[in-house]
C-alpha cells in the first residue's frame, strides 16, 4: 500500500502547478498556455513554468505552445511520473524484485476505467471531459 501511495502522490503532483511568485496550486482544463494566477495575478507558462510578461514566449519554432491539447499533456506527465516513482521505488527497495509493476500501480474500478475511456477520447477530439 505505501508502494501504491508514493506512485500516486507523484502521478497527482505531475498535474499540479505552483505559482512562481506565491505558491498558490492550480490545474489547467482549458484554454492557452499563459496562465494568471488568481491570487496574485503572476503570469507563467503552463508548460515551462516560467514568467511570461506577453505572448512572444509563446511565438517561433522551439517555443512553447499557445495552445495544445491539456488533457493530452496531462496523461502522458502522469504516466512520466508514474513511471519514473516506480523506477526510483525498486532502485531504493531491492526487495521490491519479485513484484511486477501491475503490482505496484494503482487499482481502479472498472466504473473508473470507463470515466477515463471516455476523458481520453473526448481529449482526442478535444473537447470537456464527459462529452465524447
Amino acid at each position: 500500500l505505501g508502494i501504491r501511495h508514493a506512485v500516486e502522490e507523484a502521478m497527482t503532483a505531475a498535474l499540479i502547478r505552483s505559482c512562481n511568485k506565491c505558491k498558490s496550486k492550480f490545474i489547467k482544463e482549458s484554454g492557452c498556455n499563459r496562465m494568471h494566477c488568481n491570487t496574485c495575478k503572476n503570469e507563467q507558462c503552463y508548460v515551462c513554468s516560467k514568467n511570461v510578461q506577453d505572448y512572444r514566449h509563446f511565438e517561433g519554432e522551439g517555443r512553447c505552445p499557445l495552445f495544445d491539447n491539456v488533457h493530452q499533456r496531462h496523461e502522458d506527465e502522469v504516466k512520466t511520473a508514474e513511471a519514473a516513482a516506480l523506477a526510483k521505488l525498486k532502485a531504493e527497495n531491492p526487495g521490491l524484485e519479485g513484484l511486477t509493476e501491475d503490482d505496484m500501480k494503482i487499482k481502479v474500478s472498472r466504473e473508473v476505467e470507463r470515466a477515463e475511456q471516455q476523458r481520453k477520447e473526448a481529449a482526442q477530439q478535444n473537447l470537456p471531459p464527459g462529452h465524447g
